[in-house]
């Protein structure tokens, strides 16, 4: 799923929802721009109450020379849920201390985890340079389907499995062990602003996860609205093609409903067993599925 955005009433982005059944909201935000120019100022007993263009040449002086304690004054506090595999990337962050960055997760010994996991749209290869990356995609479409049912396949068993645990009374601390880390998990997340901005030097960076660079886009897409000049100051011209417009939600929403209808198309022929439509269908679902691909890698 192509990232959606939520509007609240202030006409500002509370919310991106992600992927089958993930989201990032924004909680509380602690600060300004102007919170990060006043901070260095404190030195000289000074303080502004606008934001003028000093202002902006302080704050680009400040990240350029490595000045970072200014951005670690101004916080904001997002709930994310997001598929456990990438929730164990993403509390790596932290920032001097674990005390900068706290973190707080739903705990399966507490509750009972909800059948809510991760399903891919489509599989990449394993890289032959790049031991811990990916490259390329699956071009076998009906092996690529194959797969992905082992997914959802997987993901039933193990629930099941689980639950059937829980009905004979045990533990939900040790029934949790039978579920994959394609589950989604819930968390709240409070980075200072150096902290987040660490977090997103790396998981934006073509190295990272395609998964979590699309979270990750998600974060700087919510966090701009409140520290526009400092996030500016920090990634420059490369904003423009990394924050989430709703521009980009019509066409590649459109893309992915196809894609979702033509699979229908596809499970519902096989049970009729007319081999000319179904070779049809799989290389109309094949086209579309290289159109995505395509405009989710140059974030179209």
């Amino acid at each position: 799923m192509i990232p959606q955005l939520v509007y609240n009433e202030s006409g500002l982005i509370s919310e991106i929802k992600v992927f089958n059944d993930g989201f990032v909201r924004v909680r509380s935000v602690l600060g300004t721009d102007l919170d990060i120019a006043d901070v260095a100022r404190v030195s000289f007993g000074k303080k502004a109450q606008t934001w003028t263009e000093k202002e902006e040449k302080l704050v680009n002086y400040l990240w350029q020379h490595g000045h970072t304690s200014p951005f670690r004054h101004s916080f904001i506090s997002l709930n994310v849920k997001v598929p456990i595999f990438i929730a164990r990337q993403w509390e790596k962050y932290k920032v001097g201390s674990p005390i900068d960055t706290p973190e707080n997760e739903i705990s399966g010994r507490y509750v009972e985890w909800t059948e809510s996991f991760w399903h891919p749209l489509s599989l990449r290869k394993q890289s032959a340079q790049n031991k811990q990356g990916s490259e390329g995609y699956l071009s076998d479409e009906s092996e690529e389907a194959m797969l992905l049912e082992v997914y959802r396949s997987s993901y039933l068993r193990s629930y099941a499995e689980y639950e059937l645990l829980l009905k004979h009374g045990v533990a939900k601390e040790q029934a949790r062990a039978l579920l994959p880390q394609g589950l989604y998990t819930e968390m709240i997340w409070t980075p200072s602003l150096q902290a987040l901005i660490h977090f997103l030097q790396q998981r934006l960076d073509t190295h990272a996860q395609l998964e979590i660079q699309i979270y990750a886009r998600c974060v700087l897409t919510l966090v701009y609205q409140y520290y526009p000049h400092a996030l500016t100051a920090v990634f420059g011209e490369s904003l423009k093609d990394l924050i989430i417009t709703s521009n980009e939600k019509p066409r590649t929403r459109e893309i992915q409903g196809q894609i979702e209808a033509m699979e229908t198309k596809i499970a519902y022929n096989s049970l009729k067993r007319s081999e000319n439509l179904r070779v049809n269908l799989e290389q109309d679902l094949k086209d579309l599925k290289n159109t995505y691909r395509y405009m989710v890698a140059n974030h179209e």
